[in-house]
């Protein structure tokens, strides 16, 4: 039988820390947006406080799980036993994205055993804590960590690191909230109200100004000969906005989704 518990207490921090694979969901606010679904490992999972847990997010093939806490900071993780005693626990709540340079990041990762790299480290507070029966989980033998993600870490120079990081931490989400000082996490709840008062002409997070963008898009030419926008069609809600990047980068806008899509066997 399921049962709910009001905070993570010492016995289940105990059994937390003894899981070596746990797995996060997010979904976006559209209804239509993909749900997304990472497993995680290389002891990267620490219980912060009785209603607080921490993750590092390290450098791989993708970020989208970043991407929805900051649009809506919803997150659950999930622990299964593989070996011992049936359970399987589920932590709901509210994350939050932790970049280098925040003040707090350095003290978050001291938490943790050392890493090649570290993109960031996600902060849950945890709103709903439970268990299951877990009689449908096969038992599984541990044989150790793999060591692929570290060895591609180390294969990088400092400057290789630097770069594939900002490529997938930056984007126009960050470049809306530096330029009107509003959070995309906290703006679903008055940016309606703003639009129908004409503060806003309409959701400067999924718009482009067409009359600045295409001077923005010629300066990075000039910085660099290699420029390209990369644009993630993740959501309906965005096809739009994708549309108009492709006509104003014109033949440099490329979207991964579609070029992996492509690329896949029939």
């Amino acid at each position: 039988m399921g049962k709910t518990f009001t905070a993570i207490d010492s016995e289940l921090e105990s059994w937390i820390a003894r899981q070596k694979i746990f797995f996060v969901a997010t979904a976006p606010l559209d209804a239509n947006g993909p749900i997304n679904c990472s497993p995680k490992g290389l002891d990267t999972l620490r219980v912060l406080g009785p209603k607080q847990v921490a993750y590092l997010d390290l450098p791989g093939s993708g970020i989208e799980t970043v991407a929805h806490i900051r649009e809506n900071g919803r997150i659950v993780l999930m622990l299964c036993a593989f070996d011992g005693p049936p359970r399987i626990v589920r932590l709901h709540g509210i994350g939050t994205v932790v970049e280098p340079a925040a003040d707090r990041y350095a003290g978050l990762l001291a938490a943790f055993p050392e890493q090649a790299a570290c993109r960031s480290v996600v902060v849950v507070e945890v709103g709903r804590i439970s268990d299951s029966c877990g009689y449908g989980v096969p038992l599984y033998e541990h044989r150790g960590d793999r060591p692929s993600l570290p060895n591609w870490i180390r294969s990088k120079s400092a400057d290789e690191l630097a770069e594939y990081a900002e490529f997938f931490s930056f984007g126009t989400n960050d470049l809306t909230q530096t330029t009107f000082g509003i959070s995309r996490d906290d703006s679903g709840r008055f940016l309606n109200a703003y639009i129908d008062k004409g503060i806003f002409e309409r959701d400067p997070f999924v718009t482009l100004d067409d009359s600045r963008a295409p001077r923005a898009l010629e300066l990075l030419r000039e910085v660099s000969a290699d420029f390209q926008v990369i644009y993630l069609t993740t959501s309906t809600r965005y096809d739009a906005l994708a549309d108009k990047v492709v006509e104003l980068a014109g033949p440099t806008a490329t979207d991964p989704h579609v070029e992996a899509e492509e690329a896949a066997p029939a």
